[in-house]
């Protein structure tokens, strides 16, 4: 906690990076890098560690923001491809748009939970509709 503690005095925007959980999930790697500079008397391999975990952490939030609004730009192309051929999977889309099968079915289903896309008949013989 007194890592969020003393990087937030700095930067108000390490109050809301957890970054006493990141430590917990790597507990083991956590002990080791402390154990490392009691023992040679320094604490650099302390600070490198502390300093990964931060960065890994900014770089899977960058990350998620990043999908987040591709999502809203991709979703838009989307709801275009569903217009023009109400027919497509969503391996097909995700050919289309150049994106992950995975991110497209996410994308879908945070459509149709939002009311914008309804999925008629069965996976394979059936089609998207608009709803909007």
């Amino acid at each position: 906690m007194w890592h969020t503690l003393i990087l937030s005095k700095w930067k108000e925007f390490f109050l809301w990076l957890p970054i006493e959980t990141l430590i917990y999930e790597r507990q083991s790697e956590y002990y080791q890098a402390l154990n490392d500079a009691n023992t040679l008397g320094e604490s650099t391999s302390f600070v490198e560690f502390t300093l990964q975990i931060i960065k890994d952490a900014l770089i899977e939030l960058i990350n998620n923001y990043k999908e987040k609004d591709v999502g809203i730009n991709v979703g838009i192309n989307i709801l275009e491809l569903i217009k023009s051929t109400p027919t497509l999977t969503a391996k097909e889309m995700a050919l289309c748009l150049n994106i992950s099968q995975r991110q497209t079915e996410r994308l879908l289903a945070e459509m149709k939970k939002q009311g914008k896309i309804q999925r008629m008949g069965a996976g394979k013989n059936g089609y998207w509709k608009v709803e909007m």
